[in-house]
């Protein structure tokens, strides 16, 4: 369990690895967070996301996964994928390299340091596995999301984006030699 209070100002808040009894907790914690996006998609499109947002959290494909905690309750989850070794990881030269998926913060808990701090740890995990860059995708439609991988150091990778369902998914890379996340 790590304590992130005195690193990240977020006091009284840890990170720790999912249990097996999580499970229902994390969907809650999901689906609070990305039910603000149903706005900009249509209802068929939002049932097609969230249906997938539930079905990863309910898969065991994960690298690893992490989880936010403040007095007690999940505030904020992240699943930590890779190394990845898929056919178009390798043939983008991504391959070998861990990739951050369904970071998802309470609406209650925004803006406490709390996704910061779940990058953070990604960041550190995978580091510690010798690996020199972390992944993600977003799109503008998570345009706090989208301000923050660029405060934390985060870089577009134009050459992987690609569009799903008329939106243009952005790809993201930190590099973990140079980042300032892992001398916080």
């Amino acid at each position: 369990m790590l304590e992130w209070g005195d690193l990240m100002g977020t006091e009284g808040i840890y990170i720790r690895e999912t249990e097996a009894g999580d499970l229902q907790e994390i969907e809650d914690v999901l689906l609070d967070a990305y039910g603000q996006y149903s706005q900009f998609l249509s209802q068929e499109h939002w049932t097609g996301y969230r249906d997938d947002i539930l079905r990863q959290a309910r898969e065991s494909g994960a690298w690893r996964k992490f989880l936010a905690v403040s007095e007690e309750q999940i505030v904020g989850s992240v699943f930590l994928y890779g190394p990845s070794l898929t056919a178009e990881d390798v043939e983008n030269g991504r391959a070998g390299a861990p990739f951050v998926r369904l970071l998802a913060v309470r609406p209650s808990a925004r803006g406490k340091g709390v996704a910061t701090a779940l990058i953070q740890e990604c960041a550190r995990v995978s580091a510690a596995e010798g690996k020199d860059f972390l992944y993600l995708n977003t799109s503008d439609m998570m345009a706090d999301a989208v301000r923050l991988y660029e405060q934390l150091g985060f870089v577009r990778v134009p050459e992987y984006e690609t569009y799903k369902v008329g939106i243009l998914v952005k790809c993201y890379k930190l590099d973990l030699q140079t980042t300032s996340l892992l001398h916080a």
